[in-house]
Formats: structure tokens, sequence, C-alpha cells
């Protein structure tokens, strides 16, 4: 009798224990999808408003070439610093989102898929190169994912 009961313990002790199992899986990969979610957020948000910046200067830049035929408009210094600091933005964003792939908090395979081709792009595109060049911050993990990503010797 008390060998039935132990073995009726034990049967749902390890029911509880895989239910428990499950529901810690779910959650994690519930996780997993907020990060992903939250990580293409803050890209978009950074690409966003750089591209309302860049429509914003190309609208003045049409409207005074149209008062001043034959010219071409220059940005002034503050709005040189705007596209600056709008481009770090973008930069930053895809270097914590490669901070984490790295960390290996988003999902490998998506992650590839989706940014790949972007961070290739950002790396080789000669604006933010600039940026990338001037600032003290190195961008380490965007270089790395890139390399790992892009780098047609590394794969």
């Amino acid at each position: 009798m008390i060998a039935v009961i132990s073995l009726g313990v034990s049967f749902f002790s390890l029911i509880i224990s895989g239910a428990t199992f499950f529901a810690a899986y779910r959650s994690n990969k519930n996780a997993l999808g907020e990060s992903e979610e939250n990580t293409y957020s803050k890209i978009q948000d950074a690409q966003d408003a750089l591209a309302d910046f860049s429509m914003e200067i190309a609208l003045k830049a049409e409207a005074w070439q149209l008062a001043n035929p034959g010219q071409t408009y220059a940005m002034s210094l503050a709005e040189s610093k705007m596209e600056d600091h709008k481009i770090e933005r973008v930069l930053n964003a895809y270097d914590i989102a490669c901070q984490r792939f790295i960390d290996k908090k988003l999902d490998r395979k998506r992650f590839k898929r989706t940014y790949g081709e972007r961070i290739k792009k950002i790396c080789n595109n000669a604006d933010f190169q600039r940026i990338k060049d001037r600032t003290t911050h190195s961008y380490t993990a965007l270089n790395q994912i890139n390399d790992e990503l892009n780098n047609p010797e590394r794969n």
C-alpha cells in the first residue's frame, strides 16, 4: 500500500515538474518575442527619425533651390549636427541589437534573416561610416556581427 502511495506521489510530482517546465519554456519564448519586438521598435524609431529629418532637409533644399536657381543648398552647422545625431541613434540601435544577438537574447535565425542585409548596408554607407570613424564609440558589436553575417571569407 505504501509503495502504491509513493508511486502516486512520484507520478504527481513528475506531472507538476513537467507542467512547470512547459510554463517556463513558454514564458521564455514570450520574453524572447517581446525582446525581439523591442529591438525592432528601437531600430525602427531611430530609422524613422532619420528619414523624417532627411525629408525635412530635402524639402527645404528643394524650396531653396527654386528660390535660388543654379545654386546648391548647403546644410547649416546645426542641421549637420542634427543629421549626425540621427545617424548615431541608428548606429546605436543596431549596435545594441547586435550585443543582444551576441548574448543570445534574440532568435539567431530570425535576426540573421531580418537584419543581416540591413547591417551590411549600414556598415557600407558612407554617411554611417563617417560617423563610425569620427566617434569614440567603436560599435564593436555591430562590426563583429557584420563580419560574421556578411563576410564571404568567413561563411
